[in-house]
Formats: C-alpha cells, sequence, structure tokens
C-alpha cells in the first residue's frame, strides 16, 4: 500500500492528516521565479519523498521560510501522481528514487499532464542521485532546478525564499 501526507482537505486511502489548515484560493501564476508577490497566497510546496526523516527535516526547514506552505506529501509515484492530479500545488519537491516507482516517472506524468502549460508547476529535483544522466533526464522531463541531498539544503531553500518572495 502506498501512503501520501496530506496538509490540506484533499483526503484519500493511506492518507495521514495533521492538523494544518489547508490552503485556499486560486494557484499562484508562477513562471521560474516571475511573480508572487509577498501578498499574494503563500507558495504551495508538495514534496515527492519516500524517506520518512528527510520528508520531516524538509517540512520543517520550508515552513519556517516565510509564505510557504507545504500542502503534501507522497512516498511512491503512484501516491504523488494521484495526490497531484487531485491537489493544485505551485512547486513539487521530488527525489529520484522511491520505495516504490520513481521520481522520473513522477516528472513524466506530470509533463503529459501540463504539457499545454509547462511552466502550470515548478519542478525541482533533490536527490542523492546527481549523475549527470539524471540531471539531462530531469531537465528533459521539465524539472527547473537540480539539488544534490549531500550538499545542497541550503541553496534549495534559497531558491524556495526566491519564489516566495515573487
Amino acid at each position: 500500500m502506498t501512503s501520501a501526507l496530506y496538509l490540506g482537505r484533499f483526503e484519500d486511502e493511506g492518507a495521514i492528516r495533521t492538523g494544518r489548515r489547508p490552503v485556499t484560493g486560486a494557484p499562484a501564476n508562477i513562471s521560474g521565479i516571475d511573480s508572487l508577490s509577498a501578498a499574494a497566497t503563500p507558495l504551495r510546496i508538495f514534496l515527492v519523498e519516500d524517506s520518512t526523516t528527510v520528508r520531516d527535516l524538509l517540512t520543517e526547514y520550508l515552513q519556517d521560510v516565510p509564505h510557504v506552505s507545504v500542502i503534501g506529501a507522497a512516498e511512491s509515484e503512484a501516491s504523488a501522481v494521484n495526490c497531484l492530479l487531485h491537489l493544485p500545488c505551485d512547486v513539487v519537491i521530488v527525489d529520484i528514487k522511491l520505495r516504490e516507482g520513481s521520481g522520473m516517472g513522477v516528472l513524466r506524468a506530470l509533463q503529459e499532464r501540463h504539457s499545454a502549460e509547462p511552466d502550470a508547476m515548478i519542478r525541482i529535483i533533490f536527490s542523492n542521485y546527481t549523475e549527470q544522466e539524471y540531471r539531462k533526464l530531469a531537465e528533459e522531463l521539465g524539472a527547473l532546478r537540480f539539488f544534490d541531498k549531500s550538499s545542497d539544503l541550503i541553496l534549495l531553500l534559497g531558491y524556495i525564499r526566491q519564489l516566495a518572495k515573487r
């Protein structure tokens, strides 16, 4: 069974509920790091990460960034794709290797879904698998940025801060 964490109103089989309030309002219209003002709806982030420790750490750090809300997370490709079909977000942060499926499969599904609007959702890779072939494939599948888990957490958080300020 795959599991997903939802920090908003969307629920599904295997969901883990939290006490956080859902983010309401229309999706922010951002392209790269274009137009999200500080007064606008918070930047809504969805995590695709199978490690509970990494997911919890990322959530904690991201929730400390002003104008950012982590709205949900998934541990597997299938769960992530299902969630992202129903839960609008501005940014998805994806690990490449998952317990079930892969982050590249998530990117591929998002690319197919958003082919008419490639900038509708910012896709970021955060992974220990940083070889050039992964970076190239991620870029081909619409990932805007690629961060190394072992050394780039501060860079990832800085990039998210930039996105949230616009």
